[in-house]
């Protein structure tokens, strides 16, 4: 595809179309499809596009987006850990984050050069020419964009002007989006994601709560106390991580929200939005701790391997009313679950270990489960008025 200026390219329109429809496009890759085809019209030519924004996740470094001329765009996650593979220091990107104002290599004629090893796969591609622009967010650069045409010859010095005059614009937009993944992400990872929804729908005020009915989960690493002992702080804290993943794995999973940790304990609600489907959501519980405790002894399987004490944890499963939302002192808040199912849930966990049983059920959520469930009896717990019957799996 050839495109001869007659005059510049219409930078104006494409600034002004960032500044009134494209800021409010929330996804990043219909943002830069969108961009690109803008940038088309107007005479850059451009072949593909992508944009690396790093963010704080704690899986992920950073997000690549990329575009190709007729294609949609789509999304690459980069995890922790790739900051220091030959793909990144060998990259482009890298010399950006460090500074450069911008990189440019010609992918044609007798100028080519390909010093990183992205760019053979750029020009397989059929460009000609590659340019990496940084993308300065408030604070510094914390993302790079990167531009390909295919016109014979290249970028003309105008299609550059351009594109370096519209980084700001983009800069504007791409920060946008970046700080709202940030909140939401950060929001679910130390809330929950019905709790971090509820919050960034305006949930926020001390008090701010709502009754829901909910499957409760509550269960407890065994022996925590004698690991403590045992083990120095470091390994403590990668034993709970491992323990946490495990169990927090399957809930989430099996569609459960994971409210909070307490010390060696997790706390995890399924919401039963229409009652009359609370049943599917007891289900998802129950799956839930068979795939926890399928994966815990894979586990202790490996850990038996390599010389480590087996985990061990007690799991409760009940059902009721509670409340959800906001409590806490005036500026600092737990968004969570409170009430008497609560604290039924937590002493029921409690009787695991004295009954030897990995799981227990409460009768209230039995009723929602049909498949065969042993009675251990009516129990008094602490702090509930009326006696308790538990449930075990199987006759």
């Amino acid at each position: 595809m050839t495109i001869e200026l007659a005059q510049p390219p219409d930078i104006e329109g494409v600034r002004d179309w960032i500044l009134s429809e494209g800021r409010l496009i929330p996804s990043t890759a219909e943002f830069l499809e969108e961009l690109g085809q803008a940038l088309n019209r107007t005479g850059i030519p451009l072949s593909r596009a992508t944009l690396h924004v790093r963010t704080l996740h704690p899986q992920l470094l950073a997000t690549m987006w990329v575009w190709r001329r007729g294609e949609r765009g789509s999304q690459i996650d980069r995890e922790h850990g790739i900051e220091i593979t030959a793909a990144y220091l060998q990259s482009p990107i890298r010399v950006i984050y460090e500074g450069a104002g911008a990189v440019r290599r010609r992918l044609e004629g007798p100028d080519q050069e390909f010093d990183f090893p992205v760019l053979r796969e750029i020009k397989a591609l059929g460009a000609t020419d590659y340019v990496v622009l940084p993308v300065r967010f408030t604070g510094g650069v914390t993302a790079a964009a990167t531009f390909a045409t295919d016109r014979p010859g290249g970028f003309m010095t105008a299609h550059l002007a351009c594109l370096d005059r519209l980084m700001p614009y983009i800069a504007l937009v791409l920060e946008v989006q970046a700080k709202t993944r940030v909140l939401t992400t950060l929001l679910d990872t130390y809330l929950g994601h019905h709790a971090g929804r509820r919050v960034l729908a305006g949930t926020i005020r001390r008090g701010d709560a709502e009754p829901i009915h909910a499957v409760l989960w509550y269960c407890d690493l065994r022996g925590s106390t004698e690991l403590a002992q045992r083990l120095e702080p470091e390994a403590l804290i990668e034993t709970l991580n491992v323990f946490f993943a495990t169990v927090g794995g399957a809930v989430e999973g099996a569609g459960g929200d994971i409210l909070k940790f307490i010390g060696d304990a997790m706390l995890a609600i399924f919401p039963v939005e229409e009652l009359e489907y609370c049943h599917v959501k007891a289900r998802r519980a129950l799956a839930a701790a068979a795939e926890a405790q399928a994966r815990l002894a894979a586990l202790n399987e490996a850990r038996r391997e390599a010389g480590e004490q087996p985990l061990a944890c007690g799991i409760a499963l009940h059902v009721g009313d509670v409340y959800f939302g906001n409590v806490g002192a005036p500026t600092r808040l737990d968004f969570t679950v409170i009430g008497q199912a609560v604290n039924c849930a937590a002493r029921i966990e409690g009787l695991c270990k004295e009954l030897r049983e990995p799981l227990l059920i409460s009768g209230d959520l039995a009723k929602q489960i049909d498949r065969p469930l042993r009675s251990r009896g009516a129990h008094r717990l602490r702090g509930i008025a009326e006696p308790v019957e538990v449930f075990a799996i199987g006759r």
